[in-house]
């Protein structure tokens, strides 16, 4: 970063890939404390990389309207699929993925994921109860990475249409399934599985709210109908930096559970599309 006669620069290792590799980058600047950090997220692999940047160059909002208006100024890598500013400090890491009318399977029936709180029992697709310990929140910009997928019903065992993240993952099982991968059942994200019919684009806003839920245990939960994994910390877990910067920000580190994700194979995309055909 340069700003007339100053310059700074910070570098952090990731194990990227290149430019055939999806990735999130994050640069919060907090100008009254005079921190900032950058963080990369590889969201195919789980990974997230963070470093904090001590003393950074301040981002003036001229700038930023040059940024995100298509000034002459910019120039803008034609790998970029977009670009967001907020004026709040951002979470990092893993993000929520369902939308707040997503209905969650309960012993008492189903329920809105917006009214669910900690402590709420649920449902695992094997019928058993389990805890809620950690209800995610947040808003995005319904563009790019994030940009809203809508599920529609009758298809992956939904009887209401259900908008998500394109993140966000799915458990399938079926003759199919078998035939294809030798496994009862697999993972794959909404984004790799959508095909114009059975998953769709929309709908079409600025910003979009996404909720997910933090269980005590790994499960998964019937959600319109449909089997979905929870969230998974990933590497958060034991981070406590990254912990009180992401969407668990309040939840105390030593209830983050340790040991975390799914044990199924997950689909890789070619796969997932083979699958979805």
């Amino acid at each position: 970063m340069a700003q007339g006669a100053s310059s700074t620069a910070f570098d952090m290792p990731t194990i990227m890939r290149g430019p055939e590799e999806d990735v999130i980058f994050r640069y919060r600047w907090d100008g009254p404390a005079r921190r900032a950090d950058l963080s990369v997220d590889l969201p195919e692999r789980g990974k997230t990389f963070h470093t904090i940047v001590e003393a950074p160059i301040p981002i003036f909002l001229r700038d930023v309207h040059r940024m995100v208006d298509s000034s002459p100024e910019t120039i803008l890598s034609h790998e970029v699929r977009s670009v967001a500013f907020s004026t709040e400090i951002e979470p990092l890491g893993p993000i929520a993925a369902l939308e707040p009318d997503a209905r969650i399977a309960t012993p008492g029936g189903e329920r809105r994921i917006s009214s669910l709180n900690v402590g709420d029992l649920f449902l695992t697709n094997g019928h058993e109860p389990a805890q809620i310990r950690w209800v995610c929140r947040q808003d995005l910009p319904a563009r790019g990475r994030f940009s809203p997928l809508r599920l529609r019903s009758p298809f992956y065992g939904l009887h209401t249409d259900l908008i998500v993240a394109p993140d966000q993952r799915l458990l399938l099982s079926g003759l199919e399934v078998e035939y294809l991968f030798g496994e009862e059942q697999v993972s794959a994200t909404a984004g790799h599985l959508m095909d114009g019919r059975t998953i769709v684009r929309g709908p079409f806003a600025s910003v979009q709210s996404y909720y997910q839920l933090l269980l005590d245990r790994p499960a998964s939960l019937i959600v319109n109908g449909a089997i979905l994994e929870s969230f998974d910390p990933g590497e958060l877990a034991g981070n406590r930096d990254l912990i009180q910067s992401s969407v668990l920000r309040g939840l105390p580190p030593e209830l983050v559970p340790a040991s975390y994700g799914s044990a199924l194979p997950q689909l890789k995309g070619f796969e997932a599309l083979t699958l979805a055909h």
